[in-house]
């Protein structure tokens, strides 16, 4: 029971990043071109967004 709710629990936790990660995909791109150059952004946003 007890390895049945960690797994669970994983599972859980996995979806939610997920979701946020594509709810905010956007606005984490336009807030990291506004602090740093364009290459850069594109870069730290593909290293914060990924997703395998």
């Amino acid at each position: 029971m007890f390895i049945w709710l960690l797994v669970v629990t994983l599972a859980v936790s996995a979806l939610v990043c997920f979701i946020a990660t594509r709810f905010f995909d956007k606005p984490i791109g336009s807030i990291l071109t506004r602090l740093v150059s364009e290459e850069l952004s594109f870069a730290w946003h593909r290293y914060i967004v990924v997703v395998y």
